[in-house]
């Protein structure tokens, strides 16, 4: 009797461990220059899971989850925002507050792409 409870009791164990999930941010990537300091961006954040379970998606830029979902495998929400700094989303899953996966979206600023208004001018003969 007590080998069969240890053998259930791994085996429940095992499955716990093996929860593989992964959130993917698209874009990953905004880039700013110096006209622009943030990104009207359509945010698609999407998630899949190998198991069932209930799940919620949480953002560095909300307070509360953004949304949850019950006994899904995958999920997806398209987000409008603007941003100016890069900022992280991750995913809870069964109640608990422990993330099980994240993904990151950057905010990057480049300098302007017209180099030839940054470059001074000068002579031909100047050599200092």
């Amino acid at each position: 009797m007590a080998l069969a409870l240890l053998v259930v009791v791994a085996g429940f164990g095992a499955r716990a461990q093996d929860l593989r999930v992964t959130l993917n941010v698209k874009p990953m990537l905004c880039i700013t220059d110096s006209r622009e300091e943030s990104c009207a961006l359509s945010i698609l954040v999407s998630w899949r899971s190998n198991r069932a379970g209930s799940f919620c998606l949480h953002s560095e830029l909300a307070t509360e989850p953004l949304r949850c979902w019950e006994t899904a495998e995958a999920g997806m929400l398209v987000e409008e925002r603007v941003v100016q700094d890069t900022f992280r989303y991750w995913l809870t899953g069964d109640g608990s507050s422990g993330r099980v996966a994240e993904a990151t979206l950057d905010v990057m600023s480049a300098e302007t792409d017209d180099r030839r208004r940054q470059r001074q001018r000068r002579h031909v003969w100047d050599i200092l």
